[in-house]
């Protein structure tokens, strides 16, 4: 993948490749397209999905996992950010097993009363 000049956003399709923003903006609104992955693990919602911005500084836009349980979204991160599509699969992959073994607690808690 060719870096941006620095402090330049690039737009990327899943394959790396760059993209004018019309484009970028047309593919962000197609879920099809931006679902990378989705699984339910009991009550949790795993689901990994294409956000194709890359800062030239990191590249955590470009893919994003999450967690839905009680209708609240918590964003779950391994120790690095995918580059690529297969990472973000593996990733995703991860996530649900480590949901599985409850390795993300805090995320699978009841919501607390207020």
């Amino acid at each position: 993948m060719n870096e941006p000049d620095a402090g330049r956003v690039t737009h990327r399709d899943k394959d790396g490749r760059p993209l004018e923003l019309l484009e970028w903006a047309r593919l962000h609104e197609d879920l099809a397209y931006r679902l990378v992955a989705e699984t339910q693990v009991g009550d949790a919602l795993v689901r990994t999905q294409w956000e194709g911005i890359d800062d030239g500084v990191q590249v955590a836009c470009m893919w994003h996992t999450g967690v839905r349980r009680d209708g609240r979204w918590t964003t779950i991160w391994e120790g690095y950010w995918p580059c690529t599509l297969d990472e973000a699969v593996a990733e995703h992959e991860q996530v649900a097993a480590d949901v599985l073994d409850l390795k993300f607690a805090m995320v699978l808690l009841p919501p607390a009363d207020n």
